[in-house]
């Protein structure tokens, strides 16, 4: 009867305290970043323009531009999913450099690529990817041009910010490719698929996924100066003045009222060793 107690006693508390831990995960700062909505993560956990993977994968390649066959040469599994726990956890600032994890410049760039892949509803949006698709139709590299800009502007004020933010970071690296081997094109391949929806996760088909995204993104980071007027720019460096760091407060552990003291469902006095 003791035992039967206690298990009764238990249920009641998480039936108690379960709506307030879904609250604070959906709330939360520290909640997790992969696979989380952009707006959501963006515009609710952290109140800032530009994601947290994108902002400080970015920011620990800054060093790296000359790396040869960045975002192409796949890293140590271990090591990636080592640095999306991290990124999870918000453990990197702004003083973070590289060396620090002990990673080479491949592990955040992989990283990256698979917060992308991870997005509920891709950076280009799912609702737009009829209209991107019918770029690689236009006969001139003009037209295609016009229309992603066209549609670059039609895209939520949080995914063109952290649309624009990445391709400035891929212009930047195409512009180092004599070193490097990045151009344009190689980026696009190896990123521009990321960009759009993932097939296996949200039963999104596209046809010619990869040869429609790579001429895309390849055309973006070409045009970007142009496709993204400095009207619309983000003062980045502004943002960063606020932090990142948060410590969420603690529910109640050992040796605590476990349930309301105006509550009549009952009281746990003494901790619970659950293992």
């Amino acid at each position: 009867m003791e035992e039967q107690s206690f298990y009764h006693d238990i249920e009641q508390y998480l039936s108690y305290r379960i709506p307030e831990i879904k609250n604070r995960l959906d709330t939360n700062k520290l909640a997790p970043s992969f696979y989380c909505d952009l707006s959501e993560h963006c515009l609710k956990r952290i109140q800032r323009p530009i994601a947290y993977p994108i902002e400080f994968c970015i920011h620990l390649l800054k060093d790296s531009l000359q790396e040869e066959g960045l975002f192409r040469i796949a890293p140590a599994q271990i090591k990636q999913k080592k640095l999306m726990t991290e990124l999870d956890l918000q453990l990197i600032d702004k003083n973070s450099r590289l060396e620090d994890f002990g990673y080479d410049a491949h592990v955040p760039a992989s990283t990256l690529k698979q917060y992308l892949r991870g997005l509920p509803d891709c950076l280009l949006t799912n609702a737009l990817i009829p209209d991107w698709n019918k770029i690689p139709l236009l006969s001139t590299e003009a037209d295609r041009v016009q229309r992603i800009g066209q549609l670059i502007n039609q895209l939520p004020k949080v995914n063109y910010d952290n649309l624009r933010y990445l391709i400035r970071f891929l212009s930047d690296v195409a512009r180092h490719s004599s070193v490097n081997k990045m151009t344009a094109s190689n980026l696009s391949i190896c990123i521009g698929s990321n960009l759009y929806p993932n097939e296996q996760s949200s039963n999104f088909s596209t046809p010619n996924l990869y040869a429609n995204s790579s001429i895309i993104v390849e055309l973006m980071i070409m045009h970007y100066e142009t496709l993204f007027s400095s009207n619309n720019q983000i003062d980045i460096e502004q943002e960063n003045l606020s932090s990142y760091k948060f410590q969420p407060k603690t529910l109640t552990t050992s040796n605590e009222t476990l349930f309301d003291n105006q509550s009549n469902t009952g009281l746990i006095q003494s901790s619970v060793n659950l293992f």
